[in-house]
């Protein structure tokens, strides 16, 4: 990587799968309603896209409120948050 992006990078885990009408699909369209975007091998593991636009604190705030499972992929956690690690 010669300069980043600003884009940031959270990976979500659904549990049930996202289909549609559920509850993780639901979620998933929340956080493109917030801005962000996804992708993704299958229903059950996304890699969400949040764009320099959009409040990383925010997205994180949301995931926290609904109990998903999800972690930091860029940023790091231990990048964010150095005096935790």
């Amino acid at each position: 990587v010669l300069h980043k992006s600003g884009n940031r990078t959270v990976r979500v885990f659904f549990d049930p799968p996202i289909e549609s009408g559920n509850e993780s699909e639901r979620v998933l369209q929340d956080l493109v309603a917030l801005g962000c975007s996804y992708e993704g091998m299958n229903t059950k593991y996304i890699s969400v896209n949040i764009p320099p636009n959009v409040q990383l604190d925010s997205v994180r705030m949301y995931l926290i409120e609904k109990s998903a499972t999800w972690e930091h992929a860029d940023p790091t956690y231990a990048n964010l948050f150095p005096e935790n690690a």
